[in-house]
């Protein structure tokens, strides 16, 4: 089975919190009229905005005429073009890559992974950045909203508004004991190792975390590593590529690999750090970049087939956004998310919605 074509589709999606994200799906058509999806995530996470008229051609002159099969060729030539620029463009494709063998197989993509090896995740929701006081008390809302849904764990992306979030965790506390536990606070890289660690030593005990995410901004290893030994709780840290990891795990700089698809560029770059891991003994967790759910789909069936996952996972972008492109968004309950039924993604993309979602890319201010 030959791809014969591939077909970018920009698409703008409301989320509950009233912003918006930006993504692509991806289309690549075979000679045997399967077409398998794949999905460019989250765009404003990138370092720029593709222009994909360009970025559409040079992936049909690349592709077209290759067999769907040699997936670690087509992957090559997609590095060697684009190189560690944006390993979101390869990411996009190897999850049609597998949507479409599946599809062909007649198996679901965990199958092409090895195999399932448990039937679901239990998955952490994230609640954001708290730079007033309106924004904690709609976040303990929210914590009651998912509560009755099912979910008990949160990540909390921290913002060193020490008044109001000490507030929030006490008032937490306060409403529901022991109940919500807290797996992350989330300091997104924004602080120097001094503040990170102020911060951390007013909220690491108020909120009962596991772990610290990304404490501080990322040019120096060693400053994260002197942080790690200074902090109570172990530090999960975002990598960007096996290397990466490499020099953080040299440094003794993290206690938890995160690992997101869409961040490495796919499904067999995360694979390889899910082996690096074993074989160094990291503990892991299953990251995110807020995919919709072509994204989340993929990320589950790597969770379904992945053994060494120690942690909670993070993909609940379906859970934010207000819109999607398939019939059936990924499956969620009781705090758990798993792999859709059906061969390849599990997944059928609804026309009507990528039409109505079609909106061009554009930077933001």
């Amino acid at each position: 089975m030959n791809i014969s074509g591939i077909t970018l589709h920009p698409v703008k999606a409301r989320r509950h919190s009233g912003e918006t994200s930006q993504h692509v799906i991806v289309k690549l058509h075979t000679d045997a009229s399967i077409t398998g999806l794949g999905e460019i995530s989250d765009l404003q996470e990138l370092s720029y905005l593709p222009d994909l008229t360009v970025l559409s051609d040079e992936l049909n002159r690349l592709l077209t005429g290759r067999d769907v099969v040699n997936r670690t060729e087509i992957l090559g030539l997609i590095d060697k073009r684009y190189g560690t620029v944006e390993p979101a463009f390869r990411w996009g494709v190897e999850i049609a890559l597998y949507d479409a063998l599946g599809k062909l197989l007649d198996q679901p993509m965990y199958n092409l992974l090895g195999g399932r090896v448990r039937d679901r995740l239990r998955i952490c929701y994230p609640l954001f950045p708290m730079y007033e006081r309106s924004v904690a008390e709609a976040s303990l809302v929210e914590v009651d909203k998912r509560l009755g849904q099912g979910f008990d764990m949160f990540r909390v992306y921290i913002c060193g508004n020490l008044e109001v979030e000490e507030w929030f965790f006490r008032e937490l506390r306060e409403r529901h004991g022991d109940v919500p536990q807290i797996k992350s606070l989330d300091f997104s890289a924004r602080f120097d190792r001094k503040t990170a660690l102020r911060v951390a030593d007013r909220l690491v005990d108020l909120s009962g975390t596991e772990m610290v995410e990304s404490p501080v901004r990322r040019a120096d290893p060693r400053a994260l590593a002197e942080v790690r030994r200074a902090l109570r709780v172990p530090v999960s840290e975002h990598v960007w590529s096996y290397a990466e990891a490499l020099r953080l795990l040299d440094v003794e700089a993290l206690d938890i690999l995160n690992i997101s698809l869409a961040a490495l560029g796919g499904v067999t770059a995360a694979v390889e750090l899910f082996a690096l891991a074993k074989h160094t003994a990291t503990p892991t967790l299953l990251g995110t970049t807020q995919e919709m759910s072509i994204g989340t789909a993929a990320v589950m069936h790597v969770a379904m087939a992945t053994p060494n996952i120690d942690h909670p996972g993070d993909a609940v972008g379906p859970l934010l956004y207000l819109d999607d492109v398939t019939t059936e968004p990924v499956p969620y309950a009781d705090g758990h998310a798993w792999a859709p039924d059906g061969p390849g993604l599990g997944v059928t993309l609804d026309e009507d919605r990528l039409v109505a979602l079609s909106h061009p890319l554009y930077a933001r201010d």
